[in-house]
């Protein structure tokens, strides 16, 4: 079983993506080196570096309903300049064209 659940894409992921630094939510029991051999398994791509960030749990609420918005392990993955994930590349758009439609 591998230790690597879902890319977490947001904003933020996506323009860090560029620079070879991916985020990817892992299961409680993975660690730096499970995650770094389990992408190299996946992918066949070289980590040099993983972080991991624990971010607890949160009281949430949604009009009247109160609830908790469970806990989430991350990992950050820095992979060898030049390598990329298949699959995670970011559409660059062409900036000459914005400003000409302006």
């Amino acid at each position: 079983m591998y230790s690597v659940i879902k890319p977490l894409l947001t904003e933020k992921s996506a323009a860090k993506m560029s620079e070879g630094l991916y985020v990817m939510t892992i299961t409680e029991g993975a660690t730096k080196t499970s995650v770094a051999q389990d992408l190299k398994k996946l992918f066949n791509v070289e980590v040099t570096g993983v972080r991991i960030i624990n971010l607890p749990a949160k009281k949430v609420r949604f009009k009247a309903r109160k609830g908790t918005q469970s806990a989430i392990r991350k990992a950050y993955i820095q992979l060898k300049k030049g390598q990329q994930l298949p699959g995670f590349e970011v559409k660059k758009e062409d900036r000459k064209a914005d400003k000409e439609k302006a």
